[in-house]
């Protein structure tokens, strides 16, 4: 459905703008009309944008600035802004551009729209954590390293504005996180020990609906894909759509 460059290995997905979604694959991002499908490419390695290529995991757009940011899975990975219109690419947090621990494990990328810092999810010497990263200088800090469970395979991370948290998705222990910054601590949102419901499985992408105070994660396992409506308060959970 729609027309424009194809959708291949689709990584992240975020909004962008004018009824447009924002979609990283490898590569490529690609700005996918809501209403009809149409895609075009904002940034790629074939001539739209200059700058060094990224390899796209996650990606999430400054309402403010309307720069969007990728998280990249090169050998050594890095956060890139890609600026509109044109769709240059500039590295902006990687093992030599800012000071802080450095990412051995990047998949996605969410903002703060109040202050505009980036969070993502990595590892280092202390297993899974949760960077802030300051887009102007690519200064990296772990924001996880309080009490609380310990997060582990962790695959995407959102931020929730009203809450001033970050929400991150296990996905080995089928357990959505909450993060929060000021503290460093972490709780268990909805999982095995917390809430009703059935089990998620491995946990992969998830999208927050902040109204109805619902997040809509993906789950996997020996009963295939399924999609859970998760209570944000109580971690209850109901499966909405399945294999």
């Amino acid at each position: 459905m729609g027309d424009g460059p194809a959708l291949n290995s689709i990584r992240g997905i975020a909004i962008g703008d004018d009824g447009e979604l924002l979609v990283a694959n490898h590569n490529q991002i690609s700005a996918v009309a809501m209403a009809n499908g149409n895609r075009i490419s904002l940034s790629n390695d074939t001539g739209t944008g200059s700058g060094p290529v990224f390899n796209a995991l996650g990606v999430t757009r400054d309402p403010a600035s309307g720069v969007i940011y990728v998280a990249s899975a090169e050998a050594d990975r890095k956060i890139y802004s890609v600026t509109l219109p044109g769709g240059d690419r500039t590295i902006i947090s990687d093992a030599a551009t800012g000071v802080g621990p450095v990412f051995d494990e990047l998949d996605s990328v969410t903002i703060d729209e109040t202050t505009g810092d980036l969070f993502t999810n990595g590892e280092d010497a202390l297993g899974n954590v949760v960077f802030k990263v300051d887009p102007a200088t690519g200064d990296r800090t772990i924001v996880s390293a309080g009490d609380g469970p310990i997060l582990s395979s962790i695959s995407e991370v959102r931020y929730w504005q009203e809450e001033e948290v970050v929400l991150a998705s296990g996905e080995a222990e089928g357990a959505l996180f909450r993060v929060d910054p000021a503290s460093g601590d972490r709780f268990i949102v909805s999982g095995p020990t917390v809430g009703q419901g059935p089990y998620m499985g491995d946990l992969s992408s998830f999208a927050l609906h902040t109204p109805s105070r619902v997040a809509f994660v993906i789950g996997s396992g020996d009963a295939g894909y399924r999609i859970f409506a998760v209570d944000l308060d109580s971690g209850d959970r109901v499966i909405i759509a399945a294999d």
